[in-house]
């Protein structure tokens, strides 16, 4: 008998270990030989709790079968073994030598095998089986499995937690005739019913097809069988045969008894075969044929119902159906308007959020949320009755809930058989639910993906309006001391978080330093991948510029100075404005692409290239007029009409950039930002190039210049366009009529950009103009220029962030993924910082030396080196601003930064400068104090209203600007598109 049951063991092995003492240490793993099965240690939360497992090797997502330590886990993996002890029974020990589990076999054991089934086997020196795992299943029931007599499968007390749970499939102790489901080892919930001599329903397959087949007893008490094959089987299911032998005797006694037919699916498939824990099937059948001796209690529009009396003495009310497949229509749920609901058609849904609020509250609590104080779950509630004879729940609860003490909110009847995770995050959706003020309330969508942990929960204000509801005599609640809540000193707790796969995944809630060692390696990786190719393409179009003057200068001082004014004041102004208006496209552009509708980058791109080449053409009386303009504003006669001259020939440039800023915002929100890079680096060189040819070879003077500059810049347009409309298919899907739909509020969305950036370029220009009316104005205003030169040197790769950390926030927050959009400003803010002080630090050691690249002149080098301190902090807060400046363009915060960007700058920036300058004789160093306040004062304001956004609030706004502006509820394919 011992040599056939060899056999049969040798055709099934997978795995065959050589003899020896250690099997298993740490991490590693022994695999099936067809790679069915591992086994191995492996944590499911964390790594603080390691479990000897059996998982399924070939499915992606890890599936265990089989646990041996589930009483007790091993801390440190590393130092864990299983190995065959002396007396040769199976163990495992931890990094103290301690044994934490061994089989239960008295023979002892030389081998141990891994089989194809999943069924782990000791065998002795003769060959004998002495021990299998197959005997002590533990959550799952596999083909071959043996449920014994006061054996029984017994689920994980969480989705995370292996250990024994409170549901438990076993042989009834009263007979061997039925199946049970048992909640805590002895409250029966579900059974198969009594064995017929023929059959009972719901079976449990044991049979060999499919090869990937288990029962399971999942943590919340439902026996689900999987099952993973090419075909669905239809039909069953009895048991059919004699029950004649126990269950324990390793034998089949059962086969499948299909009713005919087969579905070709290509998804596992999943049989529950319990629907709920609540009430007996049995017994409602039992009721059901017992109608002939029921009570008659009348007739309803498709059947009778009679009075019936369950075994327990409960009574029943039973409705018989007249015919198959009635009650059906009758019985499905249905939401109907009433009353005033229907007539004056308002959304109720913030309402219809406060009530789920409510219902949390009373499943956490296990409790109503008005009841008599006695029938009270919490023995740790306070109150009593001697306030009221009834106790009202929400208020007591909002305040222990608010001030971290969920435990006691929770019903005790538990004992601790809870997540606490899972349990303070409901309870604080539950309290965000029931805010007074509807607008804080979450929507429905949100409230989902914060209990799934998609979104972060943060603590929640107490909903005061419960309390004053509570404040009477017959109910009672917390104290209201002169008009103000207790609440409103208590200490807020944010609640713990999960990270729960999505589309792309959220990042993690940062527990320990290798936590945000992690995530900020990886951020810093995705913010100067695109921040290193924009702050190059920012280069070479500063470098354009400035070979443009740098050729010119050769021509004449009087040149020079008409290309220099034009370039500075006139383009430059235009360039600001449309560069801000098409900044409104990178929140729109990145927050559609991380919401994973690319499709809109298209429509949105021609939207803006509309606005852009209409405002062009409001601009265009800027160039036409520059002449008198310049006059206007003090200069020279014959440099004002050089410039003026100059500024009607490089109008094509400005219509460029009409193409030019989209195109580029379009690419930027999908981080393709390397042929940004390398368009830009071609165009530089082709400049300088055309700029020698037409000059210095043609002769054309600032014409020659003026036509460089404008085929360079319709050059970079043309060569994005052509990129975008081969390249990036995903985005661009032709011409759309839809570019022109809500084209007004994307226009205001615009406007506020423009404004935003202009009020901080005009800011800076302003402190040359200032500078330009002092005493002495050619060392103010040279060594001045100096500063600002070195300071817009830095200041390109810090709007090369700018825009990475733009491109950042919007589409993390477009993909629903707040943990990951605040990560990324902090880490970007926090690196940009250490930046800017070692720019500054620098400047500072090399003051007296830096401005020998610019002159000669030892009372300009004395002059830049008096501004050095002050061009140091300059550039430590140009280090932060822009940051925070790419984070408002982000988030679609525009017109709130525009404001604040007004008052700061030109409200006590300018004023202030303005005083210590000429009224406090301070002279360029007062000036430039003054603006370095404003500045101050605008980054200080902005970080603290980074610091306090709720960045969960913001996908909100994220998602709800995706349905207003995206072209996809009015997509009409074909007809829209040419």
């Amino acid at each position: 008998m011992s040599a056939t049951f060899l056999v049969l063991f040798l055709l099934l092995i997978t795995a065959v270990l050589e003899k020896g003492r250690v099997i298993i240490k740490g991490n590693s793993t022994i695999i099936s030989q067809n790679q069915t099965f591992r086994l191995g240690f492996f944590a499911t939360n964390g790594e603080s709790s390691w479990y000897l497992g059996i998982w399924y090797a070939s499915i992606p997502t890890p599936t265990y079968v089989w646990v041996a330590n589930r009483e007790k886990s091993v801390a440190d993996v590393t130092q864990s073994t299983l190995l065959i002890t002396e007396k040769g029974k199976l163990a495992i020990k931890d990094s103290q030598n301690s044994i934490i589990w061994q089989s239960t076999n008295t023979e002892k054991a030389t081998d141990m095998y891994l089989l194809e089934t999943g069924n782990l086997v000791l065998l002795s020196s003769a060959g004998s089986l002495v021990w299998q795992s197959f005997d002590h299943p533990t959550d799952t029931w596999l083909p071959g499995m043996n449920i014994s007599v006061g054996g029984s499968i017994t689920s994980w007390k969480s989705l995370f937690d292996p250990s024994p749970g409170f549901y438990s499939l076993r042989l009834s102790p009263t007979g061997y005739n039925q199946i049970e489901l048992v909640y805590n080892g002895t409250i029966v919930y579900w059974s198969t019913g009594n064995w017929t001599g023929n059959a009972f329903v719901n079976p449990l397959d044991n049979g060999q097809k499919p090869p990937l087949s288990r029962f399971h007893v999942d943590p919340s008490g439902q026996l689900k069988q999987y099952t993973c094959d090419w075909f669905e089987e239809v039909g069953v299911v009895e048991f059919i045969g004699a029950v004649t032998e126990s269950f324990s005797a390793g034998r089949s006694i059962c086969e499948r008894a299909p009713r005919g037919g087969t579905e070709r699916k290509n998804i596992s498939t999943l049989m529950v075969l319990v629907a709920g824990i609540v009430g007996s099937i049995a017994a409602l059948v039992l009721a059901a044929v017992m109608l002939m001796i029921l009570q008659k209690l009348g007739h309803g529009g498709f059947g009778a119902v009679f009075q019936g009396e369950l075994s327990d003495s409960t009574l029943v009310a039973v409705k018989r159906l007249e015919r198959p497949g009635s009650g059906e229509r009758e019985f499905r749920a249905e939401v109907s308007d009433f009353g005033l609901a229907k007539l004056i058609g308002r959304d109720f849904s913030r309402a219809d959020v406060y009530s789920y609020g409510m219902t949390l509250l009373e499943l956490i609590g296990g409790r109503r949320n008005v009841e008599a104080p006695a029938s009270g779950r919490n023995a740790n509630i306070g109150g009593g009755g001697e306030h009221g004879d009834k106790w009202f729940f929400p208020p007591w609860a909002a305040r222990q809930i608010i001030e971290g003490n969920v435990a006691a909110v929770v019903d005790d009847r538990l004992g601790g058989a809870y997540k606490v995770e899972e349990a303070e995050r409901v309870a604080l959706v539950a309290i965000w639910c029931i805010q007074d003020n509807e607008e804080m309330r979450p929507t429905m969508g949100t409230v989902v993906k914060m209990l799934e942990g998609v979104l972060e929960v943060t603590a929640p204000p107490p909903p005061r309006l419960i309390q004053a509801l509570v404040s009477g005599e017959s109910y009672h609640g917390p104290v209201l001391i002169d008009g103000v809540s207790i609440f409103e000193t208590a200490e807020l707790h944010h609640a713990p978080t999960t990270l729960i796969e999505s589309r792309e995944e959220d990042y993690p809630a940062i527990q320990n330093f290798r936590d945000a060692t992690y995530i900020c390696c990886v951020e810093s990786s995705k913010v100067w991948g695109i921040a290193g190719p924009i702050a190059f393409n920012i280069l070479c179009n500063y470098g354009i510029n400035s070979f443009t003057n740098i050729f010119v200068g050769h021509i004449g001082d009087i040149e020079l100075s008409a290309v220099a004014i034009s370039l500075s004041v006139i383009a430059n102004f235009s360039f600001g404005f449309l560069l801000g208006m098409a900044s409104a496209l990178e929140t729109l552009c990145g927050q559609a692409f991380g919401a994973g509708q690319v499709e809109l980058l298209g429509v949105y791109m021609q939207r803006s290239i509309l606005i852009l080449f209409v405002t062009c053409i409001f601009l265009l009386p800027l160039y036409i007029f520059a002449t008198p303009i310049l006059k206007l504003l003090g200069q020279r006669d014959d440099i004002a009409e050089f410039a003026g001259t100059f500024a009607i020939q490089v109008i094509p440039q400005m219509f460029s950039l009409a193409f030019n800023f989209p195109s580029q915002k379009f690419l930027q929100a999908q981080s393709k930002v390397g042929v940004l890079a390398w368009i830009g680096l071609a165009a530089f060189v082709v400049h300088i190039g055309m700029l020698y040819f037409f000059i210095h070879m043609l002769n054309w003077g600032t014409a020659g210049a003026a036509a460089a500059y404008n085929i360079s810049a319709l050059g970079i347009s043309i060569g994005q366009m052509i990129y975008v409309v081969r390249y990036c298919k995903d985005g661009w899907k032709g011409l759309s009529w839809l570019a022109f739909k809500d084209i007004w509020g994307f226009v205001r969305l615009s406007i506020a950009s423009a404004i935003m950036l202009c009020l901080e370029i005009w800011y800076f220009m302003t402190i040359i103009v200032l500078t330009g009316h002092l005493e002495d104005p050619v060392i103010a205003v040279g060594s001045l220029s100096i500063c600002m030169n070195i300071n817009g040197w830095e200041g390109m790769l810090f709007l090369g962030i700018n825009a990475a950390i733009s491109v950042r926030v919007s589409n993390e927050l477009g993909s629903s993924h707040p943990r990951a959009a605040k990560y990324s400003v902090i880490i970007t803010t926090t690196q940009s910082l250490f930046i800017g002080i070692f720019c500054a630090i620098v400047i500072l050691v090399t003051k007296d030396d830096f401005s020998i690249i610019f002159t000669d002149s030892e009372e300009m080098r004395k002059a830049v080196a008096d501004l050095a301190s002050l061009l140091g902090i300059t550039m430590l807060l140009n280090s932060v601003q822009p940051v925070i400046s790419g984070v408002a363009v982000g988030g679609g915060w525009q017109a709130l930064v525009a404001y604040i960007n007004l008052f700061c700058y030109y409200v006590v920036g300018l004023p202030f400068g303005f005083l210590l300058g000429y009224k406090l004789k301070f002279g360029v160093q007062g000036i430039w104090i003054g603006m370095i306040c404003g500045t101050l004062l605008q980054t200080l304001i902005l970080l603290y209203i980074v610091y306090k956004t709720n960045w969960n609030k913001e996908v909100e706004q994220a998602s709800e600007r995706m349905r207003k502006w995206g072209a996809g509820q009015d997509r009409r394919s074909d007809s829209d598109t040419t």
